[in-house]
Order: C-alpha cells, then structure tokens, then sequence
C-alpha cells in the first residue's frame, strides 16, 4: 500500500508538472484537460438536477394515482350507465320501428 501511496503521489506530481509544459503553439498541456474537466462538471450539474426533476416527477405522479384511480373508476361507472341507458332506449327505437313496419305492411295491404 505504501507504494501504491508513493506511485499517486509521483504520479500527481508528473501531471501537474507536464500540465505546465507548454507545446510548439504556446498552449499548456494541460488547457485540454482543464476544459474537459469543466465540462464534466457542467453535465454532472446537468444529470443530477434532471435526476432530481425525474423524482420530483415521479413523486407526484404517486401523488396523483389516487385521484387517477377515482376518475377512472368514475368514468368506467358513467360508461356503464350509459350502456345501460341506451340499451333502453335502442330496444324502444326496435319496438317503435317495428310498429311502423307492421302498420306500413298492414296500410300498403288494404290499397
């Protein structure tokens, strides 16, 4: 473990050194890195605050399967009685068209 403790150290220290190395257009070796790093940071900002919207979302999604549950038993309970209702009122219309039919045969009979 001391090794390995001594091989982080070296190593630590050889970055930060070859970081400050400049190349043949004058940029620091380590500008490119230092963007990069940046921009990790900025999307890990990124993920964790659409992490955070995802379970805010999810909370309240919970919190509204409730009332979902309610209003889907309401409609299906309103579907129901409108079957109902119409069922009714279809077997009238049946009946009534078929009285029709029945006095239309029986008046084209008798002319």
């Amino acid at each position: 473990m001391k090794r390995f403790g001594l091989g982080v150290i070296i190593g630590t220290a050889a970055g930060f050194a070859l970081s400050l190395l400049k190349d043949e257009n004058g940029n620091r070796l380590g500008k490119p890195l230092k963007e990069d790093i940046d921009e990790f940071q900025k999307a890990s900002v990124n993920l964790v605050d659409g992490l955070n919207k995802a379970k805010k979302a999810s909370q309240d999604l919970n919190a509204a399967l409730p009332e979902a549950e309610k209003a889907i038993e309401g409609i299906s309970e309103d579907v129901n009685t409108y079957q109902i209702h119409t069922e009714r009122t279809i077997k009238n219309l049946q009946a009534d068209a078929e009285e029709i039919s029945k006095k239309f045969e029986n008046d084209t009979k008798k002319e």
